[in-house]
């Protein structure tokens, strides 16, 4: 049985994208090598806020957690688990797309979509990994389309 997840278009959870577009095409096309070779990890989620120009903090003391900030936002938040829970991940899903994940065949896969004629999808060992690079896939078609269009 195949079970997946579609969200509609948002505004709320992500108005910090509203405005704001990462400028960095070349890192996001690194974490997104390193999503494919199945790294994981706090350093790996921090790294791929920083590609899409948010900043983040590892733990300043020893029970502290890992932060970010959007570049619109004045206050820090703990960062989002986005390599391990699709609810996470969606924060990455750029603004205005649509987005789902689920299961298949037993592995994770994930989509984002602007309209019929974009469309990214991931397959993975988890619903979250793949929902988080076919996001990464959406930024950086965003990305492309700005520096060549």
């Amino acid at each position: 049985m195949t079970m997946m997840i579609i969200r509609p278009r948002q505004c709320g959870l992500r108005a910090a994208h509203a405005v704001f577009r990462p400028r960095d095409l070349t890192a996001i096309g690194l974490v997104i090598e390193r999503l494919e070779a199945m790294e994981s990890g706090p350093e790996l989620e921090s790294d791929i806020f920083r590609a899409l120009g948010w900043r983040a903090e590892g733990p300043a003391a020893p029970r502290a957690c890992w932060r970010v900030r959007s570049p619109l936002a004045s206050t820090w938040m703990p960062m989002p688990p986005v390599t391990r829970l699709t609810d996470g991940t969606a924060i990455l899903v750029p603004p205005g797309w649509d987005y789902g994940s689920g299961r298949r065949r037993g592995h994770g896969f994930g989509w984002t979509a602007r309209d019929q004629a974009t469309f990214f999808e991931a397959t993975s060992a988890d619903a979250a990994l793949a929902l988080c690079r076919a996001a990464l896939h959406g930024w950086r078609r965003i990305l492309m389309e700005s520096d060549h269009g």
